[in-house]
């Protein structure tokens, strides 16, 4: 560095015409010899990002199966999660309070399509083979502990200890307060007995249970306060899809959504490589499916029409059912762009993207004339 600022110049030629600075860079390299053989400094090595920058806390997954919500939740865990330290003595990447919403899982006939090709050790480590589940409902669903164990999520639901007795909270809350008033937001059971396990080492991690009826479906809302998602959240997930859907033919109401919501959320080390594996077959080296499919990638929200008319783009946001919602209108793409944005009128980002090409092709064609059909190519 000394030897370059010892033999480099600056020349201010911000006064000079293009012309007149060519020619003294020309006049400048005839008088000057180089004052140093050439070096080649080796290509930069890019640094592995163990962790991409993300929003921390507050993390929002769909899925229509259990499978597909988990597969998403370890995906965000590898990209996202932040690397800390536990209090086994191993580190462990986490996210903080994800919550994942299941829709359509049937928990009489599981849904494991998407880990048929999983190797075997990968679904007995995680959970997801029929049999077991189903072994678990047993176990879940009951209100006795099997021998030898403290207690289970059953046990602490349907015979939660009280100074006077026991209470079981399916029947005598969740399902009794819905069975008084369909309305009623008090169908809570918890699974924490404070005396129990305030000073425990092994508290439960499932911790809440709140039950909520909407156009007569039956939604169950569960908190997890520490979810290893690699080992054991599969079937905890499944034993709260078969309690929601008993609870919902007790009551006569429609099986709703299932939204876990698990305040820290991690993946073990050891359990890194199998997850970086899974998550890369299932997101990061498959190709996107680039014709729309209409029973995974349809909008709850709506969606929007376009079209152009009187040198203006015309935007009509339509719910589900065609029902017409919002109209936006402007010469520019941006503007419609920015309002959808700052309504947050869709939910998907591949909506997002595809309406946002849309709409700069409405423009397009608005300024050169030629005809505009969404979901059409232009004819230039």
């Amino acid at each position: 560095m000394k030897k370059i600022i010892s033999n480099v110049e600056l020349i201010d030629m911000s006064h000079l015409s293009l012309e007149e600075a060519e020619k003294r860079i020309n006049e400048e390299e005839a008088i000057n010899e180089p004052y140093m053989e050439l070096i080649k400094f080796p290509d930069a090595i890019l640094e592995k990002i163990e962790t991409f920058p993300s929003e921390e806390v507050g993390w929002l997954i769909h899925g229509k199966t259990i499978i597909e919500a988990w597969l998403r939740v370890v995906e965000r865990i590898m990209r996202y999660g932040l690397i800390k330290g536990t209090q086994y003595g191993y580190q462990q990447k986490e996210l903080i309070s994800v919550a994942w919403v299941i829709s359509d899982e049937n928990p009489d006939e599981p849904d494991l399509s998407l880990t048929l090709e999983w190797p075997g050790e990968l679904q007995k480590v995680t959970g997801a083979i029929e049999k077991d589940l189903k072994e678990y409902y047993s176990v879940f669903l009951s209100s006795e502990p099997p021998a030898g164990i403290a207690y289970t999520y059953g046990n602490r639901l349907m015979k939660y200890p009280l100074s006077d007795g026991n209470l079981d909270q399916i029947k005598e809350v969740i399902i009794k307060q819905l069975k008084d008033s369909p309305d009623s937001r008090r169908a809570v059971a918890t699974t924490l007995v404070p005396e129990v396990d305030a000073f425990s080492t092994e508290p439960p991690c499932i911790t809440q249970i709140q039950a909520l009826q909407s156009n007569g479906k039956l939604h169950f809302l569960a908190t997890i306060r520490s979810h290893d998602i690699f080992k054991g959240a599969i079937p905890n997930a499944f034993g709260l899809r078969i309690l929601q859907k008993k609870v919902s033919q007790e009551l006569g109401f429609e099986l709703g959504q299932l939204k876990i919501t698990s305040e820290s959320v991690h993946i073990y080390e050891q359990d890194w490589g199998n997850a970086s594996q899974l998550v890369e077959c299932a997101f990061w080296e498959r190709e996107p499916n680039l014709i729309f499919d209409e029973k995974t990638q349809t909008d709850p929200r709506g969606y929007l029409v376009i079209r152009v008319k009187d040198e203006e783009i015309f935007a009509v946001f339509q719910g589900p059912q065609g029902e017409e919602l919002l109209s936006f209108n402007a010469k520019i793409a941006k503007e419609i762009m920015k309002k959808i944005a700052q309504l947050e009128i869709l939910s998907r980002s591949d909506h997002l993207l595809d309406i946002g090409a849309e709409l700069q092709k409405a423009e397009i064609a608005l300024k050169k004339g030629l005809s505009y059909v969404q979901d059409k190519p232009l004819d230039f």
